[in-house]
């Protein structure tokens, strides 16, 4: 029987993790992992400016000025939601 596989990954759908097995130390710690949330994830520069209610140029010459927190990942620019909760509430105003 044949399997469908996709060449690359859909955009917006997450590419499913191999399922750990329980004999596995690693599977277990991966659970872990799971079960804690720790997992944050990231905002591209649109979602991010949509949130700060800004024009998604003035979010990303921000970025690359280290004026507002983000990653950058390549050529892309990636924020956290809590990063920016924070950061926010630490300017004066």
């Amino acid at each position: 029987m044949h399997r469908l596989v996709p060449a690359e990954p859909v955009k917006g759908v997450p590419a499913k993790p191999p399922r750990p097995t329980e004999s596995s130390g690693e599977g277990r710690e991966l659970l872990q992992l799971k079960s804690d949330n720790i997992f944050e994830p990231l905002l591209d520069v649109l979602e991010a400016a949509t949130l700060l209610r800004m024009h998604p140029r003035t979010l990303r010459a921000k970025a690359r000025k280290r004026l507002v927190p983000a990653i950058q990942v390549g050529r892309r620019w990636r924020f956290r939601a809590s990063t920016l909760n924070s950061w926010l509430e630490r300017l004066p105003g």
